[in-house]
Protein backbone atom coordinates (compact mmCIF):
# COMPACT_ATOMS: atom_id res chain seq x y z
CA UNK A 1 0.00 0.00 0.00
CA UNK A 2 1.78 3.54 -0.58
CA UNK A 3 2.50 5.74 1.51
CA UNK A 4 1.27 9.26 1.38
CA UNK A 5 3.86 12.33 3.12
CA UNK A 6 1.59 15.16 4.02
CA UNK A 7 3.93 17.39 5.69
CA UNK A 8 4.94 19.07 1.72
CA UNK A 9 2.68 19.54 -0.84
CA UNK A 10 2.17 17.69 -3.90
CA UNK A 11 4.25 20.06 -6.42
CA UNK A 12 7.09 19.83 -3.43
CA UNK A 13 7.26 16.41 -3.25
CA UNK A 14 10.11 15.89 -5.57
CA UNK A 15 13.44 16.04 -5.48
CA UNK A 16 14.54 19.61 -4.46
CA UNK A 17 17.82 20.99 -6.69
CA UNK A 18 20.27 22.18 -4.06
CA UNK A 19 21.58 24.11 -6.69
CA UNK A 20 19.79 27.65 -7.88
CA UNK A 21 18.55 28.10 -11.68
CA UNK A 22 20.92 31.29 -11.97
CA UNK A 23 21.30 30.65 -16.00
CA UNK A 24 17.40 30.87 -16.27
CA UNK A 25 16.98 34.21 -14.62
CA UNK A 26 20.36 35.93 -16.09
CA UNK A 27 20.54 38.85 -12.92
CA UNK A 28 24.02 37.97 -12.14
CA UNK A 29 25.31 38.95 -15.47
CA UNK A 30 23.88 42.82 -14.53
CA UNK A 31 24.62 42.82 -11.25
CA UNK A 32 27.76 44.57 -9.17
CA UNK A 33 27.60 42.52 -6.38
CA UNK A 34 26.21 38.78 -7.86
CA UNK A 35 24.96 35.65 -5.87
CA UNK A 36 24.96 37.87 -2.85
CA UNK A 37 26.24 35.08 0.02
CA UNK A 38 24.46 35.21 3.49
CA UNK A 39 25.65 38.10 5.98
CA UNK A 40 25.41 38.90 9.41
CA UNK A 41 26.83 36.27 12.55
CA UNK A 42 23.54 34.95 13.87
CA UNK A 43 24.56 34.69 17.58
CA UNK A 44 20.33 34.00 18.38
CA UNK A 45 19.67 32.42 15.64
CA UNK A 46 17.39 34.50 13.86
CA UNK A 47 17.31 34.56 10.12
CA UNK A 48 16.06 37.85 8.26
CA UNK A 49 14.80 36.87 4.59
CA UNK A 50 14.69 39.96 2.19
CA UNK A 51 13.20 40.72 -1.01
CA UNK A 52 16.35 41.58 -3.50
CA UNK A 53 19.34 43.65 -3.12
CA UNK A 54 18.45 47.48 -3.72
CA UNK A 55 21.21 49.71 -5.18
CA UNK A 56 23.01 50.74 -1.84
CA UNK A 57 23.34 46.70 -0.89
CA UNK A 58 24.28 46.46 -4.67
CA UNK A 59 27.50 48.92 -3.86
CA UNK A 60 28.58 47.77 -0.49
CA UNK A 61 27.74 43.65 -0.75
CA UNK A 62 26.04 43.50 1.98
CA UNK A 63 22.05 42.93 2.93
CA UNK A 64 20.14 45.84 4.66
CA UNK A 65 22.73 49.00 4.19
CA UNK A 66 20.53 51.20 2.76
CA UNK A 67 17.31 53.32 3.97
CA UNK A 68 15.05 50.47 4.51
CA UNK A 69 18.48 48.32 6.18
CA UNK A 70 18.72 51.38 8.32
CA UNK A 71 15.47 51.67 9.66
CA UNK A 72 15.31 47.90 10.33
CA UNK A 73 18.46 47.75 12.44
CA UNK A 74 17.02 50.66 14.16
CA UNK A 75 13.89 48.93 15.03
CA UNK A 76 15.90 45.89 15.93
CA UNK A 77 17.81 47.82 18.26
CA UNK A 78 15.08 49.20 20.18
CA UNK A 79 14.35 45.46 20.82
CA UNK A 80 17.91 44.58 22.16
CA UNK A 81 18.36 43.08 18.80
CA UNK A 82 21.84 43.78 16.94
CA UNK A 83 20.97 42.86 13.63
CA UNK A 84 24.53 41.75 12.42
CA UNK A 85 25.63 40.11 15.23
CA UNK A 86 22.45 38.90 16.62
CA UNK A 87 20.60 37.89 12.86
CA UNK A 88 21.35 35.93 9.76
CA UNK A 89 20.56 38.51 7.02
CA UNK A 90 19.92 36.98 3.17
CA UNK A 91 17.25 38.04 0.73
CA UNK A 92 14.87 36.13 -1.42
CA UNK A 93 16.47 36.89 -5.03
CA UNK A 94 20.59 37.24 -4.21
CA UNK A 95 20.93 39.68 -7.16
CA UNK A 96 19.55 42.86 -7.88
CA UNK A 97 16.84 42.91 -10.34
CA UNK A 98 17.61 44.95 -13.02
CA UNK A 99 16.02 48.71 -12.93
CA UNK A 100 12.12 49.18 -13.31
CA UNK A 101 11.99 45.47 -13.75
CA UNK A 102 9.41 43.02 -11.96
CA UNK A 103 11.91 40.44 -11.27
CA UNK A 104 11.54 40.89 -7.38
CA UNK A 105 7.62 39.69 -7.62
CA UNK A 106 8.34 37.21 -10.52
CA UNK A 107 7.55 34.14 -9.04
CA UNK A 108 9.90 32.03 -11.70
CA UNK A 109 12.65 33.90 -10.51
CA UNK A 110 11.73 33.32 -7.16
CA UNK A 111 11.51 29.86 -7.54
CA UNK A 112 14.84 29.83 -9.74
CA UNK A 113 16.80 31.64 -6.56
CA UNK A 114 14.70 29.51 -3.98
CA UNK A 115 17.83 26.87 -3.57
CA UNK A 116 19.79 29.64 -1.93
CA UNK A 117 17.76 30.52 0.94
CA UNK A 118 16.99 26.72 1.51
CA UNK A 119 20.06 25.43 1.92
CA UNK A 120 20.91 28.50 4.33
CA UNK A 121 18.09 27.25 6.12
CA UNK A 122 19.68 23.70 6.02
CA UNK A 123 23.27 24.88 6.93
CA UNK A 124 22.39 27.89 9.40
CA UNK A 125 19.28 26.39 10.89
CA UNK A 126 18.10 29.08 12.60
CA UNK A 127 15.52 28.76 15.30
CA UNK A 128 13.24 31.77 13.81
CA UNK A 129 13.04 32.52 10.67
CA UNK A 130 11.42 36.58 9.90
CA UNK A 131 10.01 36.65 6.30
CA UNK A 132 10.08 40.83 5.31
CA UNK A 133 7.61 41.45 2.63
CA UNK A 134 5.83 39.29 -0.36
CA UNK A 135 8.90 37.90 -2.12
CA UNK A 136 10.38 36.36 0.74
CA UNK A 137 6.85 35.02 1.62
CA UNK A 138 6.64 33.30 -1.63
CA UNK A 139 10.24 32.26 -1.44
CA UNK A 140 9.98 30.02 2.06
CA UNK A 141 6.04 29.48 2.47
CA UNK A 142 5.66 28.66 -1.63
CA UNK A 143 7.81 25.90 -0.66
CA UNK A 144 6.71 24.92 3.37
CA UNK A 145 2.97 24.95 2.00
CA UNK A 146 1.86 26.01 -1.33
CA UNK A 147 3.04 28.15 -4.58
CA UNK A 148 -0.01 30.23 -4.52
CA UNK A 149 0.47 32.26 -1.11
CA UNK A 150 -2.00 34.74 -1.97
CA UNK A 151 -2.08 38.04 -0.64
CA UNK A 152 0.63 39.45 1.95
CA UNK A 153 -1.81 41.07 4.34
CA UNK A 154 -3.32 37.75 5.41
CA UNK A 155 0.15 36.33 6.67
CA UNK A 156 1.59 39.28 8.76
CA UNK A 157 1.85 38.68 11.99
CA UNK A 158 1.60 34.73 12.17
CA UNK A 159 4.30 32.86 13.70
CA UNK A 160 4.14 29.48 12.39
CA UNK A 161 5.19 26.53 14.24
CA UNK A 162 6.80 24.83 10.82
CA UNK A 163 7.19 21.47 11.03
CA UNK A 164 9.32 20.57 8.32
CA UNK A 165 11.76 22.76 9.47
CA UNK A 166 11.36 23.09 12.98
CA UNK A 167 11.34 26.97 13.22
CA UNK A 168 9.42 29.29 14.06
CA UNK A 169 8.46 31.06 10.41
CA UNK A 170 7.41 34.76 10.64
CA UNK A 171 6.38 37.08 7.70
CA UNK A 172 5.82 40.59 8.46
CA UNK A 173 6.06 44.21 6.27
CA UNK A 174 8.86 44.74 4.15
CA UNK A 175 10.35 47.80 5.96
CA UNK A 176 9.96 49.79 2.07
CA UNK A 177 6.64 49.49 2.79
CA UNK A 178 6.51 50.62 6.39
CA UNK A 179 9.08 53.44 4.87
CA UNK A 180 6.53 54.47 2.25
CA UNK A 181 3.67 54.51 4.57
CA UNK A 182 5.30 56.95 6.74
CA UNK A 183 6.76 59.31 4.07
CA UNK A 184 3.38 59.78 2.08
CA UNK A 185 1.48 63.03 2.26
CA UNK A 186 -1.49 60.88 2.91
CA UNK A 187 -0.24 58.75 6.50
CA UNK A 188 -2.50 57.98 8.31
CA UNK A 189 -2.73 59.40 11.30
CA UNK A 190 -2.84 56.71 13.81
CA UNK A 191 0.60 55.35 12.05
CA UNK A 192 -0.67 51.73 12.18
CA UNK A 193 1.33 50.48 9.30
CA UNK A 194 4.72 50.92 11.43
CA UNK A 195 3.02 50.16 15.03
CA UNK A 196 2.13 46.41 13.21
CA UNK A 197 5.38 46.12 12.02
CA UNK A 198 7.33 46.80 15.44
CA UNK A 199 4.63 44.68 16.81
CA UNK A 200 5.17 42.14 14.58
CA UNK A 201 8.80 42.42 14.62
CA UNK A 202 9.03 42.29 18.42
CA UNK A 203 7.05 39.59 19.08
CA UNK A 204 9.12 37.50 16.51
CA UNK A 205 12.41 38.39 18.00
CA UNK A 206 11.24 37.16 21.39
CA UNK A 207 10.75 33.51 20.86
CA UNK A 208 12.85 31.47 22.22
CA UNK A 209 13.90 27.88 21.10
CA UNK A 210 12.00 25.92 18.66
CA UNK A 211 8.52 25.43 17.98
CA UNK A 212 8.43 21.43 18.63
CA UNK A 213 10.52 19.64 21.45
CA UNK A 214 9.58 16.78 19.38
CA UNK A 215 8.04 17.45 15.86
CA UNK A 216 4.85 15.57 15.97
CA UNK A 217 4.42 12.69 13.32
CA UNK A 218 0.51 13.33 12.89
CA UNK A 219 0.85 11.11 9.44
CA UNK A 220 1.00 8.20 11.91
CA UNK A 221 -1.45 8.39 14.28
CA UNK A 222 -4.03 7.89 11.17
CA UNK A 223 -5.95 4.33 10.80
CA UNK A 224 -8.27 3.91 7.72
CA UNK A 225 -10.93 1.43 8.29
CA UNK A 226 -12.54 -0.22 5.22
CA UNK A 227 -14.46 -2.73 7.68
CA UNK A 228 -17.57 -1.53 8.81
CA UNK A 229 -17.95 -3.69 11.76
CA UNK A 230 -14.47 -3.43 12.71
CA UNK A 231 -14.96 0.25 12.00
CA UNK A 232 -18.50 0.19 14.29
CA UNK A 233 -16.03 -1.13 17.49
CA UNK A 234 -13.33 0.97 16.87
CA UNK A 235 -16.03 4.01 16.90
CA UNK A 236 -17.78 2.73 20.17
CA UNK A 237 -14.10 2.62 21.68
CA UNK A 238 -12.97 5.56 21.45
CA UNK A 239 -16.10 7.45 22.27
CA UNK A 240 -16.40 5.40 25.45
CA UNK A 241 -12.69 6.55 26.52
CA UNK A 242 -13.71 10.18 25.64
CA UNK A 243 -17.01 10.43 27.77
CA UNK A 244 -15.31 8.48 30.82
CA UNK A 245 -12.29 11.32 30.29
CA UNK A 246 -14.17 14.12 29.11
CA UNK A 247 -12.15 14.21 25.94
CA UNK A 248 -13.40 16.10 23.30
CA UNK A 249 -13.55 14.44 19.61
CA UNK A 250 -13.44 16.32 16.63
CA UNK A 251 -15.34 14.99 13.21
CA UNK A 252 -15.14 15.34 9.83
CA UNK A 253 -17.35 14.13 6.54
CA UNK A 254 -16.18 13.88 3.37
CA UNK A 255 -19.48 14.29 0.59
CA UNK A 256 -19.94 13.87 -2.41
CA UNK A 257 -21.61 16.87 -3.02
CA UNK A 258 -21.71 20.66 -1.32
CA UNK A 259 -25.05 20.42 -0.23
CA UNK A 260 -27.36 17.77 1.15
CA UNK A 261 -30.19 18.77 -0.12
CA UNK A 262 -30.31 16.59 -3.69
CA UNK A 263 -32.30 13.18 -3.18
CA UNK A 264 -28.95 11.01 -4.22
CA UNK A 265 -26.78 13.03 -1.64
CA UNK A 266 -24.15 11.12 -0.45
CA UNK A 267 -21.86 10.78 3.02
CA UNK A 268 -18.92 8.83 1.61
CA UNK A 269 -16.85 8.76 4.37
CA UNK A 270 -16.40 10.14 8.22
CA UNK A 271 -13.44 10.61 10.42
CA UNK A 272 -13.32 11.01 14.48
CA UNK A 273 -10.18 12.36 16.33
CA UNK A 274 -8.91 12.08 20.26
CA UNK A 275 -6.25 14.36 19.03
CA UNK A 276 -3.96 10.99 19.15
CA UNK A 277 -5.26 8.65 16.98
CA UNK A 278 -7.79 9.58 13.73
CA UNK A 279 -10.19 6.85 12.43
CA UNK A 280 -11.82 6.77 9.07
CA UNK A 281 -14.33 4.98 7.64
CA UNK A 282 -16.59 4.80 4.92
CA UNK A 283 -20.29 5.77 5.99
CA UNK A 284 -22.42 2.44 5.31
CA UNK A 285 -23.47 -0.70 7.30
CA UNK A 286 -26.11 -0.73 10.04
CA UNK A 287 -23.95 -1.43 12.99
CA UNK A 288 -21.91 1.18 11.67
CA UNK A 289 -24.60 3.68 11.37
CA UNK A 290 -26.04 2.92 14.41
CA UNK A 291 -22.82 3.44 16.56
CA UNK A 292 -22.14 6.84 14.31
CA UNK A 293 -26.03 7.99 15.54
CA UNK A 294 -24.99 7.21 18.86
CA UNK A 295 -22.12 9.02 18.90
CA UNK A 296 -23.68 12.03 17.53
CA UNK A 297 -26.35 12.17 20.28
CA UNK A 298 -24.41 11.25 23.25
CA UNK A 299 -24.11 13.83 25.73
CA UNK A 300 -21.34 13.19 27.29
CA UNK A 301 -19.01 13.42 24.51
CA UNK A 302 -17.72 17.15 23.52
CA UNK A 303 -17.77 17.66 19.66
CA UNK A 304 -15.74 19.91 17.95
CA UNK A 305 -15.82 20.68 13.89
CA UNK A 306 -14.57 23.39 11.46
CA UNK A 307 -17.74 24.99 9.96
CA UNK A 308 -19.70 22.62 11.78
CA UNK A 309 -22.83 24.03 10.09
CA UNK A 310 -21.85 21.83 7.13
CA UNK A 311 -21.34 18.42 9.32
CA UNK A 312 -24.60 19.85 11.81
CA UNK A 313 -26.61 20.07 8.07
CA UNK A 314 -25.73 16.58 6.79
CA UNK A 315 -26.33 14.65 9.88
CA UNK A 316 -29.79 16.29 10.21
CA UNK A 317 -30.43 14.96 6.59
CA UNK A 318 -29.16 12.20 5.46
CA UNK A 319 -28.71 10.37 9.38
CA UNK A 320 -31.41 11.99 10.32
CA UNK A 321 -30.23 13.28 13.73
CA UNK A 322 -28.31 16.48 15.24
CA UNK A 323 -25.94 16.48 17.09
CA UNK A 324 -25.97 16.77 21.03
CA UNK A 325 -22.88 19.12 22.87
CA UNK A 326 -21.20 20.85 20.27
CA UNK A 327 -18.17 22.08 21.62
CA UNK A 328 -16.18 24.40 19.44
CA UNK A 329 -16.22 25.30 16.17
CA UNK A 330 -12.42 25.96 14.82
CA UNK A 331 -13.56 28.28 11.73
CA UNK A 332 -15.60 30.47 13.81
CA UNK A 333 -12.53 30.37 16.58
CA UNK A 334 -10.25 31.45 13.91
CA UNK A 335 -12.53 34.38 12.43
CA UNK A 336 -12.72 35.61 16.19
CA UNK A 337 -9.15 35.67 16.97
CA UNK A 338 -8.04 37.54 13.76
CA UNK A 339 -10.85 38.60 11.52
CA UNK A 340 -8.51 38.86 8.17
CA UNK A 341 -10.52 37.42 4.93
CA UNK A 342 -8.53 34.40 3.37
CA UNK A 343 -7.51 32.81 6.97
CA UNK A 344 -10.16 31.02 8.08
CA UNK A 345 -10.05 27.88 6.05
CA UNK A 346 -8.67 24.80 8.06
CA UNK A 347 -5.84 23.90 5.14
CA UNK A 348 -4.41 27.68 5.72
CA UNK A 349 -4.90 27.22 9.73
CA UNK A 350 -3.08 23.86 10.55
CA UNK A 351 -0.26 25.53 8.58
CA UNK A 352 -0.28 29.32 10.06
CA UNK A 353 -1.28 27.81 13.62
CA UNK A 354 0.24 24.47 13.37
CA UNK A 355 3.19 24.35 11.13
CA UNK A 356 1.61 21.52 8.62
CA UNK A 357 1.98 21.38 5.39
CA UNK A 358 -0.53 21.03 2.56
CA UNK A 359 -2.05 17.78 2.26
CA UNK A 360 -4.96 18.43 -0.24
CA UNK A 361 -3.42 18.87 -3.05
CA UNK A 362 -4.03 15.36 -4.65
CA UNK A 363 -7.63 15.50 -3.68
CA UNK A 364 -8.39 19.51 -4.28
CA UNK A 365 -9.28 18.36 -8.26
CA UNK A 366 -11.78 15.97 -6.97
CA UNK A 367 -13.92 18.38 -4.90
CA UNK A 368 -14.87 20.33 -7.62
CA UNK A 369 -18.56 20.77 -8.87
CA UNK A 370 -20.58 22.94 -10.61
CA UNK A 371 -22.46 23.93 -8.00
CA UNK A 372 -23.33 23.44 -4.62
CA UNK A 373 -26.05 20.70 -5.56
CA UNK A 374 -23.63 18.80 -8.54
CA UNK A 375 -22.28 15.95 -7.54
CA UNK A 376 -17.96 16.19 -7.32
CA UNK A 377 -15.58 13.21 -8.28
CA UNK A 378 -14.25 12.55 -4.64
CA UNK A 379 -16.11 9.18 -5.46
CA UNK A 380 -13.29 8.31 -8.29
CA UNK A 381 -10.76 8.56 -5.82
CA UNK A 382 -8.86 5.34 -4.38
CA UNK A 383 -10.94 4.80 -0.75
CA UNK A 384 -8.07 4.31 1.21
CA UNK A 385 -6.32 8.06 -0.02
CA UNK A 386 -10.11 9.41 0.43
CA UNK A 387 -10.27 7.79 4.35
CA UNK A 388 -6.64 9.49 4.54
CA UNK A 389 -7.25 12.43 3.80
CA UNK A 390 -10.28 12.44 6.04
CA UNK A 391 -8.50 11.17 9.01
CA UNK A 392 -6.07 14.25 8.45
CA UNK A 393 -8.54 16.74 8.75
CA UNK A 394 -10.41 15.53 11.62
CA UNK A 395 -7.36 14.97 13.49
CA UNK A 396 -6.09 18.83 12.52
CA UNK A 397 -9.24 19.97 13.18
CA UNK A 398 -8.98 18.89 17.15
CA UNK A 399 -5.32 19.97 17.44
CA UNK A 400 -6.59 23.37 16.14
CA UNK A 401 -9.23 23.95 18.36
CA UNK A 402 -6.98 22.47 21.11
CA UNK A 403 -4.56 25.61 20.71
CA UNK A 404 -7.35 27.80 19.68
CA UNK A 405 -9.17 27.27 23.10
CA UNK A 406 -6.04 27.78 25.04
CA UNK A 407 -5.61 31.06 23.79
CA UNK A 408 -9.40 32.14 24.52
CA UNK A 409 -8.60 30.62 28.21
CA UNK A 410 -11.03 27.45 28.09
Amino acid sequence: MPKFHFDLPVTRRKFLAVAPACGLCGLHKTCASPKMPVTGRGGKRILLVGEAQGRHEEMEGRQFCGKTGKFLESVLKDFGIDMRKDCHLDNALRCRPGKGSNEIQDERVIEWCRPNVLNAIEELKPETIILLGKSAVKSVIGYLWREDTGAMDRWVGFQIPSQRLNAWVCPVWHPSHVLREMDTKERRPDGMAEKMFRRHLKAAVALQGRPWEEVPDWESCVRCIEDRDEAATALSDMVGLAARDDTPLAFDFETDRLKPDHPEARILCASVSDGETSIAFPMHGKRLLAAFRGFLLDTRVRKTGQNIKFEDRWCRKVLGCGVNNWDHDAMLASHALDCRKGITGLKFQAFATLGFGSYDDHVAPYMKAANGNSRNRLHELPLNTLLRYCALDSLLEWHLGARQKGRFGK
